[in-house]
């Protein structure tokens, strides 16, 4: 049985693993030059170098789907259209044993590719990440690094699985994998991740340095100000705009006709004058791989759920 399913899948190993070859090479043979940049201090150097191969580290925001949509969906609805899977159950091979090894091989180079890619991102992308600091608040850049795309490629497949399973045709497995997953993908970086560990609350003063951005809608209305995170890397999770606040706590209103008057130059000292804030929530950037483990252990254990499901729809319900 273990044979036959690697003859199955065998070319779509090969092609995977290597292109990831040549992409670890590539990334082997370039980073001594981003990290002689990096300890040159040569930042705009450093970031056109990044740059012209970036491309190539957002494989790891489409590899999972990818994983997900040819190799999960399709691996047990192919054999369902064609009919293929009962004549392997009167070989003397269980439907246990059946699905244990499709989901052990494909499952098991599914997060060996997602894993060694993210490794190899994660270790080239270093000299930038310590320039950049983005690696918690951007989204793009969490996804691409540490544990956390391992954990997206192992849930992609067992959600096409488990979607080939149901929906028993391939095609339409495939379209609901990638539907279902980005759309899961994208609603738990909205919703979940900012609250996977409490933020941090703290009132930060209205200075010059710290100030992106303020609006005053009316002459009479409140200041509303975008400030900068405490600290570089710090990933801001309450709104973007907040209401200025006194030094009681309270919104301040009618400074329109006030701040109007004030040159761009002085708006920073003046507003420091008034003894203002903000109160923002924020996670700090030394969180990083504490929100990598969190997210990483909530993906593998929906698709070890997956997984169950499949043995318990095999064993009862597929006929």
């Amino acid at each position: 049985m273990i044979r036959f399913a690697w003859r199955q899948f065998r070319t779509q190993v090969v092609i995977a693993f290597g292109a990831l070859a040549v992409i670890a090479v590539l990334f082997a043979l370039t980073r001594p030059h981003l990290i002689h940049l990096y300890k040159l201090h040569e930042t705009d150097a450093l970031l056109n170098s990044y740059g012209s191969l970036e491309n190539i580290e957002r494989l790891l925001l489409v590899v999972p789907v990818l994983i997900g949509v040819f190799w999960g969906a399709p691996l047990i609805a192919h054999e369902l259209e064609a009919g293929t899977h009962r004549l392997v159950w009167t070989q003397s091979v269980t439907r246990s044993r059946w699905l244990a090894v499709k989901l052990g091989l494909v499952g098991g180079a599914s997060a060996a590719l997602a894993g060694l890619l993210s490794w190899t991102v994660t270790w080239w992308s270093a000299p930038v990440d310590h320039v950049n600091m983005d690696r918690l608040s951007s989204p793009f850049v969490f996804g691409e690094r540490g544990l956390v795309p391992l954990g997206y490629a192992v849930f992609a497949f067992t959600l096409g699985v488990v979607l080939g399973l149901l929906l028993r045709r391939t095609v339409p497995a495939m379209a609901a994998t990638l539907t279902v997953f980005v759309a899961g993908r994208l609603a738990f970086g909205q919703w979940v991740r900012p609250h996977l560990i409490a933020p941090v609350h703290t009132a930060v003063a209205l200075t010059g340095a710290a100030i992106r951005g303020l609006s005053v809608s009316t002459s009479n209305g409140p200041l509303t100000v975008i400030v900068n995170a405490p600290r570089a890397g710090d990933w801001m999770v309450s709104s973007s705009s907040q209401y200025a606040l006194d030094g009681a706590g309270k919104v301040v209103y009618r400074l329109g006709d006030e701040l109007r008057n004030v040159p761009p130059s002085a708006l920073g000292a003046h507003l420091a004058k008034l003894d203002l804030h903000v109160t923002v929530a924020y996670q700090p950037a030394s969180r990083f791989w504490s929100f990598q483990i969190a997210e990483t252990a909530i993906f593998l254990a929906v698709a070890l759920a997956l997984v169950a499901f499949c043995f318990w729809w095999v064993r009862r319900r597929l006929s």
